[in-house]
């Protein structure tokens, strides 16, 4: 990792307060990422825009949401999901949490990851509205098993297209 010197001496001259907003004001790097067979392609790229001098904010509250809405690399089933998967928590890490939510519930790796894929109205696979609720909103203890059963029916439908990897209802 290379450090900006210029960068890191531009901040350290500022008032605290003003390299604290110019850290949070710094645009995001306008690249998404791009389209890789291999992970750790996507993780190479993602590392130098975290790294990035002008990253401020929004690579790391990229990262921030990267740990609190989970899927895993390999468990997903095809790793070319993964940079669809960054390119919308990257769109969405400063914004609002529920468009932030409905993007990652309609996500090819999560939908892969949680076998949502197999959910069918006569079978409805609960992993997906489970973990919506248990991990990533409610919290344990702030829903019920009919919740649950409604949320899979509710999300009952969504698949990845094998071929291309979109993402259809």
């Amino acid at each position: 990792m290379r450090v900006d010197l210029e960068a890191v001496d531009d901040l350290a001259s500022k008032p605290w307060a003003d390299a604290v907003q110019a850290l949070v004001d710094a645009a995001p790097s306008p690249e998404t990422a791009p389209a890789a067979d291999k992970s750790d392609d996507t993780i190479t790229w993602w590392t130098r825009q975290i790294t990035g001098s002008t990253s401020g904010l929004h690579e790391r509250m990229t990262f921030f949401w990267h740990t609190v809405l989970t899927t895993h690399r390999y468990a997903s089933g095809d790793q070319k999901l993964l940079p669809a998967q960054l390119n919308m928590l990257r769109a969405n890490a400063l914004g609002n949490f529920r468009q932030l939510l409905q993007g990652f519930v309609v996500d090819g790796a999560l939908i892969k990851y949680l076998n949502a894929d197999t959910s069918t109205g006569e079978k409805p696979n609960e992993n997906l509205a489970r973990e919506l609720m248990e991990l990533f909103s409610t919290g344990i203890g702030h829903y019920t098993e009919d919740d649950v059963r409604a949320g899979a029916l509710a999300l009952t439908g969504w698949r990845v297209d094998d071929n291309n990897n979109a993402v259809y209802f």
